[in-house]
């Protein structure tokens, strides 16, 4: 529901962190504070829509908009965020001597041959990697905050149990960014440095398109296994729900009189009269059990 809507408050939201961090000495801290609100501001428009409502570009201040107790809980968690990233970088700085980190906080010209260098890809997977668990801590913890009033700290806890009892549809997730990042990456990659390439005259133009549907077959069957994944979670449902269904005990044998009770006496009618027309016989008369009447007519 809201799909339109619901992508362009995402863009927003990235639009606004973004426009947040280019800000001089503390945007990029800034950013990383106010980004568990920005994410708790999707899942309430999440529910607006499912509800039926049209999510506004206001939800994403939603954090900020509550009690004051809320507000101080909702910025302790995003000054631990921010200080769990940032822990996340200075461990990155062993593997390339603060270079990714430098280029994430304070910004720069990122070009081929630092990507290329063996240090700086380190960090990169190294940042990564650390922070899946930093994400798992965060994804619901803003909820818990504002839904529910969990404390920040047991909602960190409630979170992680959260994300690691749904291992296996964080998984698929994780597999399709990581697809989508791997398609898109690449193609940027080979149309960038081929473009430089053929501008060099060091590469043809027959083999950068020929290189290019070769890195197109590459990303193909990524793409596949994050379906077929996706296509045996739905099977995996499925086949559960029908197991339940099968499993459920058995309803009792209905009787032939079905639902109907037993019914012991009679049915008498005192100073009560009908007649369908002049002169007939009353139609109304003592119902002795088990006999049925039925009066048709208007």
């Amino acid at each position: 529901r809201q799909p339109i809507a619901l992508t362009g408050l995402f863009f927003m939201f990235l639009g606004l962190m973004t426009l947040i961090s280019v800000l001089p000495v503390i945007g990029g801290a800034l950013a990383l504070v106010l980004f568990p609100t920005g994410s708790l501001g999707l899942m309430v428009a999440t529910r607006e829509a499912v509800q039926g409502r049209f999510p506004r570009p206001k939800l994403l201040l939603i954090g900020w908009l509550g009690t004051a107790a809320v507000r101080r809980q909702m910025l302790g968690l995003g000054v631990a965020y921010a200080l769990g990233f940032v822990a996340i970088l200075g461990v990155s700085m062993l593997a390339d001597g603060g270079e990714f980190a430098r280029l994430y906080l304070l910004g720069g010209k990122l070009d081929v041959d630092t990507i290329e260098l063996p240090g700086f890809q380190s960090a990169v997977w190294t940042a990564l990697l650390l922070y899946l668990p930093l994400s798992a801590l965060f994804w619901h913890a803003p909820a818990l905050v504002h839904w529910h009033g969990v404390p920040p700290v047991k909602s960190l806890f409630f979170s992680a149990m959260a994300c690691l009892g749904n291992w296996r549809a964080f998984l698929v997730y994780l597999l399709t960014w990581l697809g989508v990042f791997a398609a898109v990456g690449l193609g940027v990659t080979v149309v960038a440095v081929g473009t430089h390439a053929v501008f060099d005259q060091s590469l043809s133009v027959g083999a950068l398109i020929a290189f290019q549907m070769l890195a197109n077959r590459v990303v193909s069957p990524l793409v596949q296994m994050v379906a077929l994944v996706h296509e045996y979670q739905e099977s995996a449902l499925s086949v559960r729900m029908l197991g339940e269904i099968m499993n459920h005990p058995q309803e009792n044998a209905r009787s032939s009189a079905g639902l109907m009770p037993t019914l012991q006496g009679r049915i008498e009618f005192e100073n009560v009269t009908f007649r369908y027309r002049q002169g007939m016989t009353p139609a109304l008369a003592t119902v002795p059990s088990p006999q049925t009447m039925a009066l048709p007519g208007t």
